[in-house]
């Protein structure tokens, strides 16, 4: 088992991880907008 330190940590990294995939997803459709 994880202690729940373990398991704050990896959801703190996988909430990184998703906002930076967000991130650049929302900023590649934007630069997609901009270009038409």
């Amino acid at each position: 088992m994880l202690s729940w330190r373990e398991l704050i940590a990896a959801i703190f990294w996988l909430g990184l991880i998703l906002l930076a995939v967000l991130g650049s997803t929302l900023g590649q459709t934007q630069f997609i907008y901009n270009q038409f």
